[in-house]
């Protein structure tokens, strides 16, 4: 059996998840469920993650659990590869833009550049004096958005 790509992966979990989770920090997915209700003794028995790794019995049942296709799972797979190597291509460019300007730990700042990844928009930046670590975003929506 050969290795497990990250887009192999990505694209079974897809398969086995439910396609209306939008995580436990919302109150209802996508389908209009609330996670409130999906609970059993104060702990959230989810039938959204099958690999939810904090349930260690049966999930519950949900008449709106949906997986997506091979089809939908390999584009929602691909577009969340391609949203990371963007990401990371940020953040490369970002922390030059401000090692260039002196900004690291010890002395902090802000800059702003053309964002790296295409989009026409404006990466901004601050990095934190006390520590060096940067939160960016670019002023295109949905590009990249960052914190460390």
């Amino acid at each position: 059996m050969r290795d497990e790509t990250l887009r192999d992966k990505l694209i079974r979990e897809e398969q086995i998840d439910c396609r209306y989770f939008t995580g436990i920090q919302n109150k209802c997915c996508e389908a209009g469920v609330n996670y409130d209700q999906l609970t059993e003794d104060g702990k959230y028995v989810l039938p959204c993650k099958k690999n939810f790794v904090a349930i260690n019995r049966d999930p519950a049942i949900c008449g709106s659990f949906k997986t997506r296709t091979l089809e939908e799972a390999t584009v929602y797979a691909d577009e969340r590869l391609e949203r990371g190597n963007r990401t990371l291509a940020a953040v490369a460019a970002a922390h030059e833009h401000a090692d260039k300007q002196g900004f690291k730990k010890g002395k902090g700042g802000t800059g702003s550049m053309p964002c790296p990844t295409g989009c026409g928009g404006t990466l901004r930046y601050s990095v934190a004096g006390i520590n060096g670590h940067m939160h960016a975003g670019c002023t295109t929506n949905n590009c990249v958005r960052w914190m460390e």
